[in-house]
């Protein structure tokens, strides 16, 4: 028999979906720190992605038409809740049910503990906004205007942050990032005020996936796997060694300008190439006991988001099809010392600046290959209208 708990007077049936219309109701009445508590992983789940959207509602009040990063966290918690429930296609027919559950309960643990963390700072941040007096509106505007040690202490201390280096256990990037979305919210034009709130969106990311760290290599990694692939491709890796000096002259030869024209004007040989260096990479992963990383991040991890279906170990595509990032996003002109500088400090972790080419991650437990893709998919998807509806939406569809 299922079981029940009364949440703010409704009846809610655990381990089961919930009407959207009851998430919606629990969703607002229930505090951040109430459903990062509950129990129930599914529930918790939908409740969170619900939560996020409201959270990005309210923050598009005051930072335009642009996706916070609690927008994006409503669809990667659409995804989370896929695996939560092990309806991932891919793994529910490729692995083991034990498999799955380890899985599933990785995935509820860190999508649990990131809501946990950042959204009570969302929250804190509409509710300073919203309850603001003109007379709280005029200084916030003002100090968005000048930036510096004032505004710095503004935001530590009505979002409660703690501003020492992550590193230390402190939330300095996520002070970081909450400057910039106040300072977006009194940006009189749409070029700086879209700028100002990617930026705050890269440091909130990266805050998140240093502590995503460990349990993404948790969720990825199957010792017993990684052992068996390698022992089994053993005997391929002395005739690899032997054969080393040869592949290397070939990949000199592939270089060279006569080679790459024939590649061009013959598709088959340039996919074959591409093949070639593919099998290159898995060969490498599977001697380092690293092939279900690699496995996973190729054909395994894809992000939804509105119609798209973006695949990790693939390049960021272009929303459109033609422009890779939406007009505002295509250059940063903001001439701010303090922006500058945090722009650099986020924009050093994508690879390919200003391109979407060499967005695709070969290993997602690496924090570098993660950041890379998400900035692109970030910067080329902020001002798209289709993230800005509930992703349950499509659950309940």
């Amino acid at each position: 028999m299922a079981q029940t708990q009364t949440l703010r007077g409704l009846q809610v049936e655990m381990s089961k979906a919930c009407s959207l219309d009851t998430l919606g109701r629990l969703a607002q009445a229930l505090r951040v720190e109430e459903i990062a508590g509950l129990s129930d992983n599914t529930l918790r789940n939908y409740l969170i992605t619900y939560s996020y959207h409201l959270l990005d509602e309210q923050m598009r009040q005051y930072i335009g038409p642009n996706l916070s990063w609690v927008g994006f966290g409503s669809w990667a918690s659409e995804l989370a809740g896929k695996c939560i429930r092990g309806e991932q296609v891919p793994l529910r027919r490729l692995m083991p049910q034990r498999l799955v559950a380890h899985v599933s309960r990785t995935v509820a643990r860190g999508n649990q503990w990131v809501y946990a963390d950042i959204a009570p700072v969302f929250r804190n941040f509409g509710n300073m906004m919203s309850e603001a007096s003109p007379r709280e509106r005029n200084l916030f505007a003002k100090l968005a205007l000048q930036g510096g040690n004032n505004l710095h202490d503004l935001v530590k201390e009505s979002l409660g942050l703690d501003p020492r280096p992550q590193l230390e256990g402190g939330q300095a990037l996520l002070c970081a990032a909450f400057e910039q979305y106040l300072i977006a919210s009194y940006e009189p034009g749409a070029d700086a005020q879209a700028e100002r709130v990617f930026v705050a969106n890269a440091a909130v990311g990266l805050h998140e996936q240093r502590h995503l760290d460990p349990m993404i290599d948790e969720m990825l990694s199957f010792p017993l796997l990684n052992r068996m692939a390698k022992a089994a491709f053993t005997p391929l890796f002395h005739l690899a060694d032997l054969t080393r000096p040869a592949r290397e002259k070939m990949g000199v030869l592939f270089e060279a300008e006569l080679v790459r024209s024939l590649l061009v004007r013959w598709p088959g040989l340039s996919e074959a190439a591409e093949l070639s260096r593919e099998a290159r990479g898995f060969f490498e992963h599977v001697r380092k006991q690293r092939l279900t990383y690699a496995f996973s991040t190729r054909f395994v991890l894809a992000l939804p988001l509105g119609d798209d279906m973006l695949e990790v170990g693939k390049d960021v595509s272009s929303p459109d099809g033609v422009a890779m990032f939406p007009e505002h996003l295509r250059v940063f002109d903001t001439t701010d010392e303090h922006f500058r500088a945090l722009l650099g400090d986020v924009l050093s972790w994508d690879r390919t600046p200003d391109t979407l080419v060499g967005s695709a991650a070969t290993d997602w437990s690496d924090l570098g290959d993660r950041m890379n893709f998400i900035l692109d998919l970030f910067r080329s998807r902020q001002q798209n209208p289709a993230l800005f509806t509930n992703p349950l939406l499509r659950t309940a569809s």
